[in-house]
């Protein structure tokens, strides 16, 4: 007596989620083609501006504090120090959240202590002009 393999009917029930899941990842790829960093910021124990005098504008900001570090940076507005502002400890990053406003990074500042670095990363807003 002869056996014969069927091969298994391909099931549909997965095809609308792969199809979300692509359509996602592709909008994640075109978010993505906007992101900018800033060169490293090394500490001076002195609250400094992301980009000062220049208005750049970001939907969101990503900071982080390499390991090396050996104090938290602290970032936040104009009067950010080392006891004020929102605190990121060595190793870690921290992120300012996707936001309808921009952000104006001319406004956003960092303390960073005196040779340790704090790296930037953002997603720069998209004009549409008419």
């Amino acid at each position: 007596m002869a056996t014969t393999l069927q091969m298994p009917k391909p099931k549909l029930a997965h095809f609308p989620r792969l199809l979300v899941f692509l359509v996602a990842l592709t909008c994640l790829a075109q978010q993505s083609s906007n992101l900018a960093t800033l060169p490293d910021i090394t500490g001076t124990g002195v609250a400094v501006a992301l980009t000062p005098g220049v208005h750049t504008y970001a939907r969101w900001i990503q900071f982080y504090c390499p390991t090396a570090n050996t104090s938290n940076v602290y970032w936040g507005d104009s009067l950010v120090s080392a006891t004020r502002g929102s605190a990121c400890p060595a190793g870690f990053g921290q992120m300012a959240p996707p936001s309808e406003l921009s952000y104006d990074l001319s406004t956003v500042y960092v303390f960073v202590a005196s040779g340790d670095k704090v790296k930037v990363t953002y997603r720069t807003e998209v004009k549409i002009s008419n």
